[in-house]
């Protein structure tokens, strides 16, 4: 039998609360997709998806603080995105298209994710039609929040100009 690290089963009860909480899932469901998880932890800085390296995992941040951000040619950093607890994370171009990333996603602090591989997830979300529904869901959000972060920057940044 395999041994099961106290960490991992924390880690899981802490996941599996979070499908509970946002999802219409039975419990043998999440059950199934718990057990496709992989966990990882990160130190400070540790990268977990270097640019030109491609996404294959879909990342969920059990406790911790991640960044996607992308560099400059002269070095400069732009965070695009943050992943606090219990969010999601993963560049989704090099993901869904299977393409090199832009972007590096690291720990800003010591953290703890499980990972599921594009494989294992693509079938959970066929076999599951709760977590395909879930999933589009959070692609959603993720979207109107995206667009109104950059409708907030593009209207900052026009203010700034008009008083200049």
């Amino acid at each position: 039998m395999k041994s099961v690290s106290l960490t991992l089963i924390i880690m899981n009860d802490t996941f599996k609360d979070y499908l509970r909480a946002n999802g219409s899932l039975t419990g043998q469901e999440i059950d199934r997709i718990s057990n496709k998880a992989t966990a990882l932890k990160l130190r400070r800085n540790q990268l977990l998806l270097q640019s030109g390296n491609i996404c294959r995992h879909k990342t969920f941040v059990v406790n911790g603080l991640l960044r996607t951000y992308g560099l400059t040619p002269d070095g400069n950093e732009h965070i695009i995105q943050f992943a606090p607890e219990n969010s999601w994370t993963l560049d989704a171009d090099s993901y869904n298209k299977v393409v090199p990333s832009r972007y590096n996603i690291s720990a800003i602090e010591p953290s703890e994710v499980l990972m599921w591989a594009k494989p294992d997830f693509d079938e959970l979300l066929l076999s599951i039609p709760g977590l395909k529904q879930f999933s589009d869901l959070l692609i959603s959000d993720t979207v109107h929040n995206t667009r109104n972060r950059l409708l907030n920057i593009l209207s900052s940044l026009l203010r700034v100009l008009a008083l200049a």
